[in-house]
């Protein structure tokens, strides 16, 4: 896991659906832009795995929040995954702009 002051270029692209979990996380659309107005995921199924996976890699960690009824598992984004959802945005291109995958 980099830490946060790593420079954006040494952060490898991470698979999609993590990055996915994340930024909704994060409350960001799907390409990491808006504010960042929550920082949790209420996870259950395959989304657990998938955020165990984010916590090992440093990106997520696990709350204890004893509301939940299981299945369900509550994780919070880390600085670390916040860095690296801002280094993977893609940002706004202003309207007449050329796209540049074209």
């Amino acid at each position: 896991m980099p830490p946060a002051s790593t420079p954006q270029s040494q952060i490898a692209p991470l698979r999609l659906k993590l990055l996915h979990i994340l930024q909704h996380s994060l409350g960001v659309d799907n390409h990491g832009n808006g504010p960042q107005y929550r920082n949790r995921y209420c996870a259950n199924g395959q989304d657990v795995e998938l955020c165990l996976e984010l916590v090992t890699m440093g990106l997520m960690r696990e709350l204890s929040f004893p509301l939940l009824t299981p299945p369900n598992r509550m994780f919070t984004v880390t600085q670390g995954g916040t860095s690296v959802v801002s280094a993977q945005r893609i940002p706004f291109r202003e309207k007449g702009q050329p796209n540049p995958n074209y």
